[in-house]
């Protein structure tokens, strides 16, 4: 996941933003395209109710659930003892102690103990937007090629005005491809494929090749 999908956007297209405009629309529209139609049929082809993520979360909440320990407190509370950290599940609001209910909005262990013991279906439990029909509707619509210029239906009071570029002054020296990196970040370490070693890559490494 990410918190800042236009970082991730910028990134992707470090390389063909220096296209023209037009041309860079067209690779944009093309490759939203293709993510849209992939996701759409990966999407349809499951029989889960949840996506994969939330399908894999909730085998795994559930595997340490079995080891848990329910006490009930009232008609929507329990409270849980796993051994370490335990938690008050409120099946009202949807929430537990340990905030895993409350921040990602599937049922933690504790909450899927406390649902096995009040006899609660685990999945009415996760939020809408794990479901997989969720997953196909948000890739429901198509992206249509817009077709060569020549085709456009213009509007009669169409005026083809030439676009020139801004009045700027350009900065001195060679311009930035790649983000800053934000504060705290900490920079990932390039490591050898072959040898497991720093500081470079399968290509460029001068070890000598290990053929005991």
């Amino acid at each position: 996941m990410t918190s800042n999908n236009a970082e991730s956007v910028n990134a992707l297209f470090r390389h063909t933003r220096r296209l023209p405009l037009t041309a860079l629309l067209d690779h944009i529209k093309g490759l939203l395209q293709t993510w849209f139609y992939d996701r759409r049929t990966l999407a349809s082809s499951r029989s889960t109710t949840l996506s994969d993520y939330a399908e894999n979360k909730l085998a795994e909440y559930s595997n340490n659930a079995r080891r848990h320990v329910v006490v009930n407190i009232d008609q929507f509370h329990v409270q849980v003892r796993d051994g370490n950290l335990d938690g008050i599940v409120d099946f009202n609001s949807r929430a537990c102690s340990c905030r895993k209910f409350d921040y990602f909005e599937i049922p933690c262990s504790h909450a899927i103990a406390g649902a096995m013991m009040r006899n609660i279906n685990p999945y009415t439990l996760c939020d809408e937007v794990y479901t997989t029909n969720s997953w196909v509707m948000a890739y429901a619509e198509p992206i249509f090629p817009i077709g060569h210029v020549s085709t456009w239906n213009s509007s009669p009071d169409f005026v083809d005005t030439p676009v020139e570029a801004p009045d700027m002054v350009p900065r001195v020296g060679r311009r930035r491809t790649v983000r800053i990196p934000s504060t705290g970040e900490v920079h990932q370490t390039r490591k050898c494929g072959r040898y497991g070693t720093s500081g470079h890559n399968r290509k460029t490494c001068n070890e000598p090749l290990n053929t005991a």
